[in-house]
């Protein structure tokens, strides 16, 4: 396992879930990145190719290298460096806050006396925003006492804009910002806050 990723220490079903779907959702993420590198690398592999002199045949056509060269270079590579760049930043990043909403929410339905008293607490203080409204029903609700690092509002704050311009159609911010190792930096704010999180709920056992 990377050691960016949450593993549970105490084995209670909650923080087990959250472990195996931060685990899934890692596997996944880094395997939609992978694969766009490696299609933006293949395109730029067959453009060089082609520039270096190999030649394509068909045996309708005869020699296409021309126009597959021209097909690569305005509309192949484009749209593969479109997806590398833009679609996985905004999918990474519904993905990630996806899962960590839900992960707050299943710990707290767990931890709570009343299940639905999380969802109602959340809705009743929506201005706070989900996320953030799940850890204050645990504070302050449920009583537990739990550091949330700042790394976890910086990250919050952070991506904010990216997912209010991506719900606005405006999908080119997602090219301006840089994106190295974001979905293990974010796994690892995440993580330290449910070690913080499953530490305290085994001080109030």
């Amino acid at each position: 396992m990377n050691d960016y990723l949450f593993e549970t220490k105490n084995g209670r079903i909650c923080f087990v879930i959250v472990q195996e779907e931060m685990s899934g959702i890692d596997a996944l993420l880094t395997g939609l990145r992978e694969s766009a590198t490696v299609a933006v690398h293949d395109l730029n592999r067959q453009r060089e190719a082609i520039l270096s002199g190999e030649k394509y045949e068909h045996e309708d056509f005869g020699d296409i290298s021309r126009d597959l060269l021209d097909s690569i270079e305005h509309c192949l590579l484009p749209d593969a460096r479109y997806v590398e760049g833009p679609l996985c930043t905004v999918a990474e990043s519904l993905i990630v806050f996806a899962f960590f909403e839900r992960a707050l929410r299943v710990v707290a339905e767990d931890v709570a006396i009343d299940p639905s008293s999380a969802s109602q607490y959340v809705k009743k203080h929506r201005q706070m925003g989900k996320i953030i409204g799940y850890i204050e029903f645990l504070r302050q609700y449920v009583g537990l006492s739990f550091d949330v690092p700042s790394s976890v509002l910086e990250l919050l704050e952070q991506e904010r804009n990216l997912r209010n311009s991506f719900a606005h159609g405006e999908w080119n911010v997602a090219g301006m910002l840089p994106r190295e190792n974001f979905v293990s930096g974010a796994f690892a704010t995440i993580t330290n806050l449910f070690e913080n999180l499953e530490a305290a709920v085994e001080a109030s056992r």
